[in-house]
């Protein structure tokens, strides 16, 4: 809670992701707007700057089945 990260929404993202962590997650880019209401559009950047600000880190995927997800 007292980490700053100066966009609330950016915090939320954030805190989506940590709810998610066992060590390691993968919820998509809709899942994380779903949840907070807004678009995957918003998540996005969101997550960009925070793997920028080195907040976390994130692992392209790419499934057996040809899908792909980040881990983060």
């Amino acid at each position: 809670m007292s980490i700053k990260v100066s966009n609330p929404t950016r915090k939320f993202v954030l805190f989506k992701l940590a709810d998610n962590a066992g060590g390691k997650c993968w919820p998509s880019y809709e899942h994380i707007a779903d949840m907070y209401e807004i678009d995957r559009h918003t998540a996005m950047p969101h997550t960009k700057k925070l793997k920028e600000d080195g907040l976390i880190s994130v692992t392209y995927h790419k499934g057996k089945k040809g899908n792909s997800s980040n881990i983060y």
